[in-house]
């Protein structure tokens, strides 16, 4: 049980930096 819960924190802070780096992409598309 617990190291499904670390692998389910571990996939969404990977999917966090993901998607951060997507609108950081978004950005300077934009200028």
């Amino acid at each position: 049980n617990y190291k499904i819960l670390l692998l389910y924190y571990k996939c969404k802070k990977s999917n966090q930096i993901f998607n951060y780096k997507h609108i950081f992409v978004k950005k300077l598309k934009h200028f």
